[in-house]
């Protein structure tokens, strides 16, 4: 409960400098780690980085890995992801938060998540850890783990191209959702960047 509500007041947000895009899991995956919480088992560690906010005094923590985890529970508190049919549970199916008896709501709101912090640890440090962390997951792509290093102004020009985009290319099916969500249109738009600036190379 704690942790939904920093998220809801902005104590808690998502560091888009590294992070992949929100979507990845499926409303499946969504459901069954939801149902792991109900059914109180251990889920993996979450973790943050503490940052002092000076123009908002106070101390703003940023998820550095547990996004995805996040955004499902974020979801489901604000009644906006139902568990899927398919989940262990049979007297959970198809229900939202609102829907479920107030037994089931107390297991929900009082579970304990396991958070560790980073604290006055500099940030190409933490997007270190973060690239690492992942390395074991659903493994970083190449474009994922360039967008988790780098930083600048042509890293953020590709990605205002991707957002203006990116509607289009799904439409006209040249990349799927999943595609989009793994940054394979930025990674198209960059190497037609550098075959307009240096010609023809390869990529490898």
């Amino acid at each position: 409960a704690d942790y939904c509500h920093d998220f809801e007041y902005g104590k808690i947000r998502i560091n888009e400098d590294y992070q992949r895009k929100v979507g990845l899991w499926t409303s499946q995956a969504r459901a069954y780690f939801i149902e792991s919480i109900l059914l109180e088992f251990p889920i993996p560690k979450i973790y943050v980085h503490a940052k002092l906010d000076l123009q908002d005094r106070q101390v703003i923590k940023e998820v550095v890995d547990g996004q995805q985890r996040t955004q499902a529970l974020w979801l489901f508190y604000k009644n906006k992801q139902k568990l899927t049919v398919n989940i262990d549970t049979e007297e959970l199916r198809g229900l939202k938060y609102s829907q479920l008896d107030d037994e089931w709501k107390s297991k929900f709101l009082s579970y304990s998540l396991p958070i560790d912090q980073f604290q006055g640890t500099p940030d190409e440090e933490i997007r270190e850890a973060f690239r690492r962390m992942n390395a074991n997951n659903i493994p970083l792509n190449d474009e994922e783990q360039r967008n988790a290093q780098f930083q600048g102004e042509f890293k953020w020009f590709i990605v205002r191209i991707g957002d203006k985009h990116q509607q289009m290319l799904n439409q006209v099916g040249l990349f799927s959702r999943r595609d989009l969500i793994r940054m394979a249109d930025l990674k198209l738009y960059a190497e037609m960047s550098l075959a307009l600036d240096d010609g023809f190379s390869t990529v490898k």
